[in-house]
Protein backbone atom coordinates (compact mmCIF):
# COMPACT_ATOMS: atom_id res chain seq x y z
CA UNK A 1 0.00 0.00 0.00
CA UNK A 2 1.11 3.54 -0.72
CA UNK A 3 1.73 5.85 2.25
CA UNK A 4 2.39 9.56 2.53
CA UNK A 5 3.65 11.37 5.63
CA UNK A 6 1.88 14.59 6.51
CA UNK A 7 4.61 16.83 7.93
CA UNK A 8 2.78 20.12 8.31
CA UNK A 9 -0.69 20.75 9.66
CA UNK A 10 -2.25 24.14 9.01
CA UNK A 11 -3.47 25.59 12.29
CA UNK A 12 -6.11 28.30 12.21
CA UNK A 13 -5.76 31.13 14.68
CA UNK A 14 -9.29 32.26 15.57
CA UNK A 15 -9.86 35.72 17.00
CA UNK A 16 -13.08 37.35 18.15
CA UNK A 17 -14.58 40.33 16.37
CA UNK A 18 -18.05 41.66 15.71
CA UNK A 19 -19.60 41.08 12.30
CA UNK A 20 -23.03 42.22 11.20
CA UNK A 21 -25.44 39.44 10.40
CA UNK A 22 -25.83 36.19 12.27
CA UNK A 23 -22.22 35.66 13.42
CA UNK A 24 -19.97 37.32 15.97
CA UNK A 25 -16.48 35.99 15.35
CA UNK A 26 -13.70 36.15 12.81
CA UNK A 27 -13.97 33.85 9.81
CA UNK A 28 -10.49 33.44 8.38
CA UNK A 29 -8.33 30.86 6.74
CA UNK A 30 -5.60 28.92 8.58
CA UNK A 31 -2.61 31.17 9.25
CA UNK A 32 0.10 29.42 11.28
CA UNK A 33 1.93 26.17 10.48
CA UNK A 34 2.63 23.70 13.28
CA UNK A 35 3.61 20.06 13.15
CA UNK A 36 1.07 17.37 13.98
CA UNK A 37 2.87 16.60 17.22
CA UNK A 38 2.89 20.26 18.27
CA UNK A 39 -0.81 20.71 17.58
CA UNK A 40 -2.03 17.73 19.57
CA UNK A 41 0.51 18.03 22.37
CA UNK A 42 -1.51 20.92 23.80
CA UNK A 43 -5.30 20.78 24.20
CA UNK A 44 -5.44 24.54 23.61
CA UNK A 45 -4.36 23.97 20.00
CA UNK A 46 -7.04 21.43 19.11
CA UNK A 47 -10.11 23.65 18.79
CA UNK A 48 -8.24 26.07 16.49
CA UNK A 49 -7.13 23.05 14.44
CA UNK A 50 -10.75 21.89 14.17
CA UNK A 51 -11.73 25.42 13.15
CA UNK A 52 -9.26 24.90 10.32
CA UNK A 53 -11.17 21.77 9.32
CA UNK A 54 -14.33 23.87 9.44
CA UNK A 55 -12.76 26.33 6.98
CA UNK A 56 -12.04 23.42 4.63
CA UNK A 57 -15.64 22.27 5.06
CA UNK A 58 -16.88 25.78 4.34
CA UNK A 59 -14.97 25.94 1.04
CA UNK A 60 -17.34 23.35 -0.44
CA UNK A 61 -19.75 26.28 -0.75
CA UNK A 62 -17.17 28.78 -1.99
CA UNK A 63 -16.76 30.57 -5.32
CA UNK A 64 -17.10 28.77 -8.67
CA UNK A 65 -15.79 25.45 -7.34
CA UNK A 66 -18.55 25.34 -4.76
CA UNK A 67 -21.19 25.78 -7.44
CA UNK A 68 -20.31 22.94 -9.81
CA UNK A 69 -22.66 20.51 -8.03
CA UNK A 70 -25.48 23.05 -8.52
CA UNK A 71 -25.27 22.70 -12.32
CA UNK A 72 -27.20 20.54 -14.75
CA UNK A 73 -30.42 20.28 -12.75
CA UNK A 74 -34.11 21.01 -13.25
CA UNK A 75 -34.05 24.25 -11.24
CA UNK A 76 -30.72 25.49 -12.65
CA UNK A 77 -28.93 25.92 -15.95
CA UNK A 78 -25.75 27.71 -16.98
CA UNK A 79 -25.95 31.07 -18.67
CA UNK A 80 -25.46 31.33 -22.42
CA UNK A 81 -21.95 32.78 -22.35
CA UNK A 82 -20.75 30.26 -19.78
CA UNK A 83 -21.91 27.39 -21.98
CA UNK A 84 -20.39 28.94 -25.10
CA UNK A 85 -16.95 29.49 -23.57
CA UNK A 86 -16.33 26.84 -20.87
CA UNK A 87 -16.60 23.44 -22.56
CA UNK A 88 -15.78 21.14 -19.57
CA UNK A 89 -18.12 23.17 -17.38
CA UNK A 90 -20.82 23.27 -20.07
CA UNK A 91 -20.77 19.48 -20.19
CA UNK A 92 -22.30 19.41 -16.70
CA UNK A 93 -25.49 20.73 -18.31
CA UNK A 94 -25.07 19.19 -21.75
CA UNK A 95 -24.28 15.69 -20.41
CA UNK A 96 -22.02 15.16 -23.41
CA UNK A 97 -18.69 13.45 -24.05
CA UNK A 98 -16.72 16.03 -22.04
CA UNK A 99 -18.57 14.94 -18.92
CA UNK A 100 -15.86 12.35 -18.34
CA UNK A 101 -13.14 11.13 -15.99
CA UNK A 102 -10.79 13.94 -17.07
CA UNK A 103 -13.31 16.72 -16.50
CA UNK A 104 -11.57 19.45 -14.48
CA UNK A 105 -14.82 20.67 -12.90
CA UNK A 106 -15.65 17.23 -11.53
CA UNK A 107 -12.08 16.94 -10.24
CA UNK A 108 -12.42 20.35 -8.56
CA UNK A 109 -15.63 19.27 -6.83
CA UNK A 110 -13.79 16.18 -5.51
CA UNK A 111 -10.63 18.10 -4.56
CA UNK A 112 -12.43 20.73 -2.51
CA UNK A 113 -14.05 17.99 -0.38
CA UNK A 114 -11.23 15.51 0.04
CA UNK A 115 -9.08 17.71 2.34
CA UNK A 116 -11.92 17.69 4.87
CA UNK A 117 -11.73 13.90 4.97
CA UNK A 118 -7.94 13.91 5.36
CA UNK A 119 -7.74 16.63 8.02
CA UNK A 120 -10.63 15.24 10.06
CA UNK A 121 -9.07 11.77 9.87
CA UNK A 122 -5.73 13.16 11.06
CA UNK A 123 -7.48 14.77 14.00
CA UNK A 124 -9.29 11.57 14.95
CA UNK A 125 -6.09 9.54 14.76
CA UNK A 126 -4.26 12.01 17.00
CA UNK A 127 -7.18 12.36 19.44
CA UNK A 128 -7.33 8.59 19.89
CA UNK A 129 -3.84 8.74 21.42
CA UNK A 130 -4.46 11.48 23.97
CA UNK A 131 -4.88 10.18 27.52
CA UNK A 132 -8.29 11.15 28.86
CA UNK A 133 -8.05 12.44 32.39
CA UNK A 134 -10.59 14.08 34.69
CA UNK A 135 -12.16 17.28 33.43
CA UNK A 136 -10.56 16.92 30.00
CA UNK A 137 -12.79 14.01 29.00
CA UNK A 138 -15.79 16.11 27.95
CA UNK A 139 -13.58 18.49 26.02
CA UNK A 140 -11.81 15.72 24.12
CA UNK A 141 -15.16 14.03 23.43
CA UNK A 142 -16.38 17.28 21.86
CA UNK A 143 -13.26 17.45 19.68
CA UNK A 144 -13.89 13.90 18.46
CA UNK A 145 -17.54 14.67 17.71
CA UNK A 146 -16.66 17.73 15.65
CA UNK A 147 -14.13 15.84 13.53
CA UNK A 148 -16.60 12.99 13.01
CA UNK A 149 -19.30 15.42 11.91
CA UNK A 150 -17.10 17.12 9.33
CA UNK A 151 -15.83 13.82 7.94
CA UNK A 152 -19.24 12.12 7.99
CA UNK A 153 -21.08 15.02 6.36
CA UNK A 154 -18.55 15.41 3.54
CA UNK A 155 -18.29 11.67 2.93
CA UNK A 156 -22.08 11.55 2.69
CA UNK A 157 -22.05 14.22 -0.02
CA UNK A 158 -19.26 12.43 -1.85
CA UNK A 159 -21.03 9.05 -1.66
CA UNK A 160 -24.11 10.60 -3.24
CA UNK A 161 -22.04 12.18 -6.03
CA UNK A 162 -19.51 9.37 -6.66
CA UNK A 163 -20.79 6.19 -4.96
CA UNK A 164 -18.36 3.97 -3.03
CA UNK A 165 -15.21 5.77 -1.89
CA UNK A 166 -11.51 4.99 -1.26
CA UNK A 167 -11.60 6.22 2.33
CA UNK A 168 -8.02 6.49 3.68
CA UNK A 169 -6.66 5.43 7.03
CA UNK A 170 -4.37 7.58 9.14
CA UNK A 171 -1.91 5.94 11.50
CA UNK A 172 0.63 7.94 13.48
CA UNK A 173 0.39 10.79 11.01
CA UNK A 174 0.76 8.53 7.96
CA UNK A 175 -2.02 8.72 5.39
CA UNK A 176 -2.57 5.20 4.11
CA UNK A 177 -4.30 5.20 0.75
CA UNK A 178 -6.92 2.48 0.33
CA UNK A 179 -8.88 0.81 -2.41
CA UNK A 180 -12.44 1.74 -3.19
CA UNK A 181 -15.12 0.47 -0.79
CA UNK A 182 -18.46 -0.74 -2.09
CA UNK A 183 -21.40 1.54 -1.37
CA UNK A 184 -22.66 -0.48 1.59
CA UNK A 185 -19.30 -0.38 3.38
CA UNK A 186 -18.96 3.32 2.57
CA UNK A 187 -22.28 4.06 4.24
CA UNK A 188 -21.38 1.86 7.21
CA UNK A 189 -18.29 4.02 7.73
CA UNK A 190 -20.29 7.25 7.48
CA UNK A 191 -23.05 6.01 9.79
CA UNK A 192 -20.46 5.08 12.42
CA UNK A 193 -19.00 8.61 12.26
CA UNK A 194 -22.37 10.34 12.49
CA UNK A 195 -23.80 8.13 15.20
CA UNK A 196 -20.77 8.69 17.39
CA UNK A 197 -20.85 12.42 16.64
CA UNK A 198 -24.49 12.53 17.76
CA UNK A 199 -23.50 10.97 21.08
CA UNK A 200 -20.69 13.51 21.65
CA UNK A 201 -21.86 16.87 20.28
CA UNK A 202 -23.81 19.39 22.38
CA UNK A 203 -27.58 19.74 22.12
CA UNK A 204 -27.41 23.53 22.23
CA UNK A 205 -25.40 25.94 20.10
CA UNK A 206 -22.12 27.04 21.61
CA UNK A 207 -20.75 30.57 21.87
CA UNK A 208 -18.53 29.60 18.94
CA UNK A 209 -21.28 28.89 16.43
CA UNK A 210 -18.92 27.00 14.15
CA UNK A 211 -19.12 24.05 16.53
CA UNK A 212 -21.90 21.75 15.26
CA UNK A 213 -24.65 20.42 17.50
CA UNK A 214 -25.86 16.84 17.63
CA UNK A 215 -28.87 17.98 15.59
CA UNK A 216 -26.68 18.87 12.61
CA UNK A 217 -25.17 15.37 12.65
CA UNK A 218 -28.63 13.88 13.06
CA UNK A 219 -29.93 15.79 10.04
CA UNK A 220 -27.12 14.47 7.83
CA UNK A 221 -27.68 10.92 9.06
CA UNK A 222 -31.41 11.21 8.33
CA UNK A 223 -30.59 12.38 4.81
CA UNK A 224 -28.35 9.34 4.36
CA UNK A 225 -31.14 6.95 5.35
CA UNK A 226 -33.45 8.70 2.88
CA UNK A 227 -30.99 9.01 0.00
CA UNK A 228 -28.81 5.89 0.19
CA UNK A 229 -28.15 4.41 -3.23
CA UNK A 230 -30.20 1.31 -4.08
CA UNK A 231 -29.53 1.10 -7.83
CA UNK A 232 -27.58 -1.94 -8.97
CA UNK A 233 -26.74 -0.36 -12.32
CA UNK A 234 -25.12 2.71 -10.74
CA UNK A 235 -23.67 2.87 -7.23
CA UNK A 236 -25.14 -0.47 -6.17
CA UNK A 237 -27.67 -1.63 -3.60
CA UNK A 238 -26.54 -0.55 -0.17
CA UNK A 239 -29.35 -1.76 2.06
CA UNK A 240 -29.29 1.56 3.95
CA UNK A 241 -32.46 3.20 2.62
CA UNK A 242 -34.71 3.38 5.69
CA UNK A 243 -37.43 6.02 5.89
CA UNK A 244 -38.51 4.93 9.36
CA UNK A 245 -35.05 5.58 10.82
CA UNK A 246 -34.82 8.88 8.96
CA UNK A 247 -38.26 10.02 10.16
CA UNK A 248 -37.42 9.28 13.78
CA UNK A 249 -34.23 11.34 13.56
CA UNK A 250 -36.00 14.23 11.84
CA UNK A 251 -38.90 14.28 14.27
CA UNK A 252 -36.49 14.48 17.18
CA UNK A 253 -34.92 17.59 15.63
CA UNK A 254 -38.33 19.19 15.22
CA UNK A 255 -39.36 18.29 18.78
CA UNK A 256 -36.10 19.21 20.52
CA UNK A 257 -37.16 22.80 21.16
CA UNK A 258 -33.92 24.32 19.86
CA UNK A 259 -35.29 25.54 16.52
CA UNK A 260 -38.31 27.28 15.02
CA UNK A 261 -39.17 28.79 11.66
CA UNK A 262 -38.47 32.47 11.19
CA UNK A 263 -41.80 34.29 11.07
CA UNK A 264 -40.88 36.04 7.82
CA UNK A 265 -39.12 34.17 5.01
CA UNK A 266 -37.47 37.42 3.91
CA UNK A 267 -35.53 37.60 7.17
CA UNK A 268 -33.50 34.55 6.15
CA UNK A 269 -31.83 36.57 3.38
CA UNK A 270 -31.31 39.79 5.32
CA UNK A 271 -27.67 39.86 6.49
CA UNK A 272 -28.62 42.15 9.38
CA UNK A 273 -31.14 39.71 10.87
CA UNK A 274 -30.26 37.03 13.42
CA UNK A 275 -31.51 33.76 11.93
CA UNK A 276 -30.07 31.33 14.43
CA UNK A 277 -33.43 29.97 15.55
CA UNK A 278 -34.08 28.44 12.12
CA UNK A 279 -30.48 27.66 11.17
CA UNK A 280 -29.37 24.19 12.26
CA UNK A 281 -25.90 24.62 10.79
CA UNK A 282 -24.58 27.74 9.11
CA UNK A 283 -21.46 28.60 7.16
CA UNK A 284 -20.23 31.93 8.49
CA UNK A 285 -18.46 34.50 6.34
CA UNK A 286 -17.04 37.98 6.67
CA UNK A 287 -18.73 41.30 6.04
CA UNK A 288 -17.20 43.30 3.18
CA UNK A 289 -13.80 41.89 4.11
CA UNK A 290 -11.45 39.47 2.37
CA UNK A 291 -13.31 36.55 3.95
CA UNK A 292 -16.20 36.29 1.49
CA UNK A 293 -17.63 33.41 -0.53
CA UNK A 294 -17.95 35.18 -3.89
CA UNK A 295 -21.09 33.27 -4.83
CA UNK A 296 -22.91 36.35 -6.10
CA UNK A 297 -20.02 36.94 -8.52
CA UNK A 298 -21.06 33.81 -10.39
CA UNK A 299 -24.83 33.83 -9.82
CA UNK A 300 -25.74 37.45 -10.57
CA UNK A 301 -26.32 39.15 -13.93
CA UNK A 302 -23.58 40.46 -16.22
CA UNK A 303 -25.94 43.24 -17.30
CA UNK A 304 -25.62 44.65 -13.77
CA UNK A 305 -21.81 44.62 -13.58
CA UNK A 306 -21.51 48.36 -14.19
CA UNK A 307 -20.97 49.92 -11.79
CA UNK A 308 -19.07 47.14 -10.07
CA UNK A 309 -20.72 48.10 -6.80
CA UNK A 310 -24.18 47.13 -8.06
CA UNK A 311 -24.93 44.39 -5.56
CA UNK A 312 -26.83 42.16 -7.99
CA UNK A 313 -24.10 41.97 -10.64
CA UNK A 314 -22.45 38.71 -11.61
CA UNK A 315 -21.46 36.41 -14.46
CA UNK A 316 -24.45 34.14 -15.11
CA UNK A 317 -22.92 30.80 -14.10
CA UNK A 318 -25.91 29.43 -12.19
CA UNK A 319 -29.20 30.69 -13.59
CA UNK A 320 -32.70 29.47 -12.75
CA UNK A 321 -34.35 27.40 -15.44
CA UNK A 322 -37.39 28.91 -17.15
CA UNK A 323 -39.62 26.63 -15.06
CA UNK A 324 -37.91 27.70 -11.83
CA UNK A 325 -38.55 31.41 -12.45
CA UNK A 326 -41.96 31.25 -14.13
CA UNK A 327 -45.40 31.67 -12.58
CA UNK A 328 -47.94 28.85 -12.43
CA UNK A 329 -50.20 30.97 -14.64
CA UNK A 330 -47.61 30.71 -17.43
CA UNK A 331 -46.97 27.69 -19.65
CA UNK A 332 -43.34 26.60 -19.78
CA UNK A 333 -41.73 23.29 -20.76
CA UNK A 334 -45.16 21.90 -21.59
CA UNK A 335 -46.74 22.70 -18.24
CA UNK A 336 -47.24 25.39 -15.63
CA UNK A 337 -44.37 27.37 -14.14
CA UNK A 338 -43.31 26.78 -10.56
CA UNK A 339 -44.54 29.81 -8.63
CA UNK A 340 -48.08 30.12 -7.33
CA UNK A 341 -49.85 33.46 -7.05
CA UNK A 342 -49.26 35.04 -3.66
CA UNK A 343 -46.11 33.10 -2.72
CA UNK A 344 -43.90 35.67 -1.00
CA UNK A 345 -40.84 33.48 -1.44
CA UNK A 346 -40.71 34.38 -5.12
CA UNK A 347 -39.59 37.95 -4.49
CA UNK A 348 -36.87 36.75 -2.09
CA UNK A 349 -35.60 33.97 -4.36
CA UNK A 350 -35.80 35.39 -7.90
CA UNK A 351 -34.60 38.74 -9.24
CA UNK A 352 -36.71 40.06 -12.11
CA UNK A 353 -36.06 43.82 -11.89
CA UNK A 354 -32.77 45.16 -13.30
CA UNK A 355 -33.26 48.83 -12.51
CA UNK A 356 -30.34 50.28 -10.55
CA UNK A 357 -30.37 53.84 -9.20
CA UNK A 358 -33.22 54.64 -11.55
CA UNK A 359 -31.44 53.32 -14.66
CA UNK A 360 -32.41 50.10 -16.42
CA UNK A 361 -29.49 47.72 -16.92
CA UNK A 362 -28.71 46.66 -20.49
CA UNK A 363 -27.14 43.51 -21.85
CA UNK A 364 -23.39 43.51 -22.42
CA UNK A 365 -22.96 42.81 -26.12
CA UNK A 366 -21.59 39.37 -26.93
CA UNK A 367 -22.22 37.84 -23.53
CA UNK A 368 -25.48 36.00 -24.12
CA UNK A 369 -29.16 36.72 -24.45
CA UNK A 370 -30.17 35.76 -20.92
CA UNK A 371 -28.53 38.51 -18.89
CA UNK A 372 -31.86 40.19 -18.16
CA UNK A 373 -33.83 37.02 -17.63
CA UNK A 374 -34.61 36.24 -13.98
CA UNK A 375 -31.67 35.26 -11.77
CA UNK A 376 -31.36 33.75 -8.32
CA UNK A 377 -31.44 36.40 -5.62
CA UNK A 378 -30.52 34.62 -2.38
CA UNK A 379 -26.80 35.41 -2.50
CA UNK A 380 -27.13 39.14 -3.12
CA UNK A 381 -25.53 41.15 -0.34
CA UNK A 382 -27.05 44.60 -0.02
CA UNK A 383 -24.14 45.62 2.24
CA UNK A 384 -21.92 45.84 -0.85
CA UNK A 385 -24.22 48.31 -2.63
CA UNK A 386 -22.25 51.38 -3.63
CA UNK A 387 -19.35 50.32 -1.39
CA UNK A 388 -17.72 47.14 -2.65
CA UNK A 389 -17.70 44.96 -5.74
CA UNK A 390 -20.37 42.29 -5.88
CA UNK A 391 -17.42 39.91 -5.45
CA UNK A 392 -17.48 40.89 -1.76
CA UNK A 393 -20.86 39.27 -1.11
CA UNK A 394 -20.26 37.44 2.14
CA UNK A 395 -23.49 37.05 4.05
CA UNK A 396 -23.84 33.75 5.85
CA UNK A 397 -25.07 30.70 3.95
CA UNK A 398 -27.13 27.80 5.25
CA UNK A 399 -25.99 24.22 5.29
CA UNK A 400 -29.04 22.97 7.20
CA UNK A 401 -32.18 24.81 8.28
CA UNK A 402 -35.45 23.81 9.88
CA UNK A 403 -37.74 24.29 6.86
CA UNK A 404 -35.65 21.69 5.02
CA UNK A 405 -36.12 19.31 7.97
CA UNK A 406 -39.91 19.82 7.85
CA UNK A 407 -40.02 18.95 4.16
CA UNK A 408 -37.72 15.94 4.55
CA UNK A 409 -39.91 14.73 7.40
CA UNK A 410 -43.01 15.17 5.25
CA UNK A 411 -41.39 13.05 2.55
CA UNK A 412 -40.65 10.29 5.06
CA UNK A 413 -44.15 10.41 6.54
CA UNK A 414 -45.68 10.12 3.07
CA UNK A 415 -43.46 7.13 2.29
CA UNK A 416 -44.52 5.51 5.58
CA UNK A 417 -48.23 5.94 4.87
CA UNK A 418 -48.88 8.82 7.28
CA UNK A 419 -49.87 11.51 4.82
CA UNK A 420 -52.04 13.34 7.35
CA UNK A 421 -49.00 14.37 9.38
CA UNK A 422 -46.98 14.91 6.20
CA UNK A 423 -49.56 17.47 5.06
CA UNK A 424 -49.25 19.32 8.39
CA UNK A 425 -45.49 19.59 7.89
CA UNK A 426 -45.77 20.94 4.35
CA UNK A 427 -48.60 23.32 5.15
CA UNK A 428 -46.63 24.87 8.00
CA UNK A 429 -43.79 25.69 5.58
CA UNK A 430 -46.24 26.95 2.96
CA UNK A 431 -48.12 29.09 5.48
CA UNK A 432 -44.90 30.92 6.29
CA UNK A 433 -44.12 31.22 2.56
CA UNK A 434 -47.43 32.89 1.69
CA UNK A 435 -47.59 35.05 4.83
CA UNK A 436 -50.53 37.45 4.69
CA UNK A 437 -51.60 35.90 1.35
CA UNK A 438 -52.34 32.53 2.97
CA UNK A 439 -55.88 31.21 2.64
CA UNK A 440 -57.63 27.85 2.46
CA UNK A 441 -56.99 27.57 -1.29
CA UNK A 442 -53.25 27.34 -0.64
CA UNK A 443 -53.51 24.47 1.84
CA UNK A 444 -52.64 20.98 0.65
CA UNK A 445 -55.20 18.26 1.26
CA UNK A 446 -55.16 14.49 0.82
CA UNK A 447 -53.82 13.19 -2.50
CA UNK A 448 -52.15 10.08 -3.95
CA UNK A 449 -48.74 9.10 -2.60
CA UNK A 450 -46.94 9.66 -5.92
CA UNK A 451 -48.73 12.95 -6.53
CA UNK A 452 -47.65 14.13 -3.09
CA UNK A 453 -44.02 13.28 -3.83
CA UNK A 454 -44.08 15.07 -7.17
CA UNK A 455 -45.68 18.18 -5.66
CA UNK A 456 -43.28 18.05 -2.70
CA UNK A 457 -40.30 18.37 -5.01
CA UNK A 458 -41.88 21.50 -6.47
CA UNK A 459 -42.29 22.79 -2.94
CA UNK A 460 -38.67 22.02 -2.11
CA UNK A 461 -37.60 24.25 -5.00
CA UNK A 462 -39.83 27.09 -3.82
CA UNK A 463 -38.40 26.88 -0.33
CA UNK A 464 -34.81 25.78 -0.99
CA UNK A 465 -33.94 26.87 -4.53
CA UNK A 466 -30.19 27.17 -5.15
CA UNK A 467 -29.23 26.04 -1.63
CA UNK A 468 -27.19 23.05 -2.77
CA UNK A 469 -29.22 19.89 -2.13
CA UNK A 470 -31.14 19.51 -5.39
CA UNK A 471 -28.92 16.90 -7.07
CA UNK A 472 -29.13 14.58 -4.05
CA UNK A 473 -32.87 15.21 -3.78
CA UNK A 474 -33.63 14.27 -7.38
CA UNK A 475 -31.55 11.10 -7.40
CA UNK A 476 -33.19 10.01 -4.14
CA UNK A 477 -36.68 10.41 -5.54
CA UNK A 478 -35.92 8.78 -8.90
CA UNK A 479 -36.93 12.05 -10.59
CA UNK A 480 -33.54 13.15 -11.89
CA UNK A 481 -33.74 12.20 -15.57
CA UNK A 482 -37.42 13.07 -15.94
CA UNK A 483 -37.16 16.51 -14.40
CA UNK A 484 -33.82 17.56 -15.85
CA UNK A 485 -34.92 16.57 -19.35
CA UNK A 486 -38.16 18.50 -18.92
CA UNK A 487 -36.73 21.72 -17.50
CA UNK A 488 -33.02 22.07 -18.41
CA UNK A 489 -32.74 23.48 -21.92
CA UNK A 490 -29.10 22.44 -22.40
CA UNK A 491 -29.81 18.83 -21.42
CA UNK A 492 -32.75 18.80 -23.82
CA UNK A 493 -30.51 20.15 -26.60
CA UNK A 494 -28.26 17.07 -26.53
CA UNK A 495 -30.79 14.51 -25.29
CA UNK A 496 -28.00 12.26 -23.99
CA UNK A 497 -29.21 12.13 -20.38
CA UNK A 498 -32.52 10.63 -21.49
CA UNK A 499 -30.67 7.84 -23.27
CA UNK A 500 -28.09 7.08 -20.58
CA UNK A 501 -28.47 7.69 -16.85
CA UNK A 502 -24.85 6.93 -15.89
CA UNK A 503 -24.39 10.70 -15.50
CA UNK A 504 -26.29 10.47 -12.20
CA UNK A 505 -22.92 9.55 -10.70
CA UNK A 506 -19.87 11.69 -11.32
CA UNK A 507 -16.78 9.89 -12.64
CA UNK A 508 -13.96 9.26 -10.18
CA UNK A 509 -11.40 11.88 -11.30
CA UNK A 510 -8.63 10.35 -13.39
CA UNK A 511 -6.08 12.26 -11.30
CA UNK A 512 -7.34 10.48 -8.17
CA UNK A 513 -7.03 7.05 -9.75
CA UNK A 514 -3.50 7.77 -10.98
CA UNK A 515 -2.41 9.08 -7.56
CA UNK A 516 -3.61 6.01 -5.65
CA UNK A 517 -1.89 2.73 -6.50
CA UNK A 518 -4.80 0.89 -4.86
CA UNK A 519 -7.17 2.19 -7.52
CA UNK A 520 -7.34 1.19 -11.18
CA UNK A 521 -9.53 1.90 -14.19
CA UNK A 522 -11.69 -1.03 -13.07
CA UNK A 523 -12.76 1.10 -10.09
CA UNK A 524 -14.30 3.74 -12.35
CA UNK A 525 -18.06 4.33 -12.29
CA UNK A 526 -20.19 2.78 -15.07
CA UNK A 527 -20.18 4.63 -18.38
CA UNK A 528 -16.85 6.42 -17.88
Amino acid sequence: MKTAKTYIIMLSVAAMMVLSGCSSFLSQEPQTALSTEQVFADLENIQPYLNGVYYCFRRTRYERTGLYVFLGLDETRQGDYQVWTEAPQASLDYYNGLFNRENVCVAAAWNVRWPVVIRASQALDALSKIPVEGDDSARISSFIGQAEFYRGAILFEMAQYWGGLPIPEVKDGNIILKGRMNISDTYAYIVADLEDAISRLPETKQSDLRIPTKWAAQAVLARLYMSAWEDESLAGKSGYRDYAKAQKLLQEIIDCGEFSLMADYADLWDPDKNCEKEAIYTLYWGSLEADVHGLQWHIGSRAATSPSTCYFGGYDLVNPSAWAYSKATETVDGGPGLWETGDLRYAESIRTDYTYNGVKCTEVTGFGNDQLLPHFKKYEDIRTDGVQSFWNAGKNTYYLRLADIYLLNAECLNELGNQADALKMVNEVRRRGFGANWDASKEWTAMGKDEFLDKLFDERTRELSCEGWRRIDLTRAGLYVKRVMQHNKWARETGTLAADNHFLLYPIPDTEIKANTNLSSADQNPGY
